[in-house]
């Protein structure tokens, strides 16, 4: 098994067991990230990767995400960016050979839409239950906000990333 196979099937389970926590409490582990983080850092530094590539690619996936966590509607939290950093490492990682920056696009496009897309749909089925609130595993609808777990449409993400780029 290379390297490249190794992150994938790591950042899969780092993704499953984040999308089991994120809809069962609304809520990711940060030993969990941290656990990853560590891992992904030491299999980097054995295999002689490029640590400022790595350094870049999570300090610009923290802003990005810091700066959508701040709009209006949004329920992007502190646990979804530690995510979005880790996933955007590994992905570096496996898809070395595409741009970073097509990269972290195309993660934040596709969480983005997916995001919406899942938003959306609760909405919908909110109006067609005719209640202003409710709850049900994971998702939450108030007459303020919809919240969602945010782990799904980023897992959307990676495996659209995985298969297409």
């Amino acid at each position: 098994m290379n390297t490249e196979h190794l992150f994938v099937f790591l950042l899969l389970i780092y993704m499953l067991v984040n999308v089991v926590t994120d809809v069962k409490r609304l809520i990711t582990y940060n030993k969990w990230h941290l656990s990853f983080l560590i891992v992904f850092l030491t299999i980097s530094l054995l295999q002689g990767k490029n640590l400022i590539v790595f350094l870049c690619t999570g300090a610009l996936i923290l802003i990005i995400g810091i700066i959508q966590s701040k709009i209006p509607g949004t329920s992007l939290g502190a646990g979804d960016i530690k995510m979005l950093v880790i996933v955007s490492l590994f992905l570096v990682a496996i898809k070395h050979e595409s741009s970073l920056y097509l990269i972290i696009f195309i993660l934040q496009l596709g969480y983005m839409f997916t995001s919406l897309a899942i938003t959306s749909f609760v909405k919908v089925i909110s109006f067609l239950k005719n209640k202003r609130e409710w709850s049900v595993e994971g998702f939450k609808v108030t007459k303020e906000e919809v919240i969602t777990p945010e782990a799904i449409p980023i897992l959307i993400s990676v495996v659209i990333i995985l298969i297409f780029f």
